[in-house]
């Protein structure tokens, strides 16, 4: 029942809908969290959104907690080692 609900939550409209219209920064920040293992935010329910956003950006507890001083780290790191793709 729980999974339910979580999976119920803001179900009923689009993650695009429920952050609604952003400056071009906010933009830059959202789409690239949702898009990169989810979907398009108005493919993507509200509630699946703002689950994974969390997940991802949840200071102390999010994702970034596997990267040592934060993913900026492992860009900066990339630059000064000359990695490039």
């Amino acid at each position: 029942m729980r999974q339910q609900r979580i999976y119920d939550f803001e179900n009923d409209r689009s993650f695009a809908d429920y952050i609604g219209e952003l400056s071009e920064d906010a933009e830059a920040m959202f789409r690239p969290t949702i898009t990169r293992s989810a979907a398009d935010p108005d493919e993507l329910a509200a509630g699946a959104g703002i689950g994974y956003f969390s997940l991802v950006w949840n200071i102390g507890q999010g994702l970034n907690r596997s990267i040592g001083g934060g993913p900026s780290n492992l860009i900066e790191s990339s630059a000064h080692s000359g990695f490039s793709h």
